[in-house]
């Protein structure tokens, strides 16, 4: 038995608006642009998709920029890119969005959670599990996170306030 051949992704960022335009609109692949409607952007990204069966595609993402770049994590057959306060799901081979989950607070990272089959969000001031169809498992809303880390699938999260809190990412209760 053999495996499906692997998808590679990376990101890189541009100096303008315009630089990256350009650089989307030479792809003949199917390619896309998230955050269209992002008042004044001041960032601008492209995670490349390099799959084996449909060559090379991009996606351009507008960033309000401030100081936190997007992430992205593939998720059986999605893209889940996640950029200033929302995580857009795209289906891997054609790049089609298929729906904008809004965040509520600013994105800061996917977490590294391989215990769990969610998807995993650290945000600003929330945690949020979606399931691989984009559907939301469960959502914690916290105080200012200044720190995280994952042990086992627990989530540790120190706040502004000082105090920690335990999370379980497979149901988003209190672990301690």
């Amino acid at each position: 038995m053999t495996s499906a051949p692997a998808v590679a992704v990376r990101m890189s960022e541009f100096q303008s608006k315009e630089t990256l335009l350009e650089f989307i609109r030479q792809s003949v692949a199917p390619s896309c642009i998230l955050g269209a409607k992002t008042e004044s952007p001041q960032e601008f990204f492209c995670i490349e998709v390099q799959r084996p069966s449909k060559g090379r595609s991009y996606v351009g993402v507008y960033s309000y920029g401030i100081g936190v770049r997007p992430g992205w994590r593939l998720v059986a057959d999605r893209l889940f890119v996640g950029f200033n306060d929302r995580v857009a799901i795209l289906e891997l081979e054609t790049l089609f969005l298929e729906q904008e989950v809004p965040l509520l607070s600013l994105f800061w990272e996917f977490i590294d959670a391989s215990q769990t089959p969610l998807v995993c969000l650290l945000c600003e001031t929330a945690i949020v599990a979606l399931r691989a169809d984009g559907s939301l498992a469960w959502r914690r809303d916290t105080d200012l996170i200044t720190g995280s880390r994952v042990v086992d699938a627990v989530l540790r999260l120190e706040l502004d306030s000082g105090s920690d809190v335990w999370i379980d990412l497979q149901t988003g209760a209190n672990a301690r």
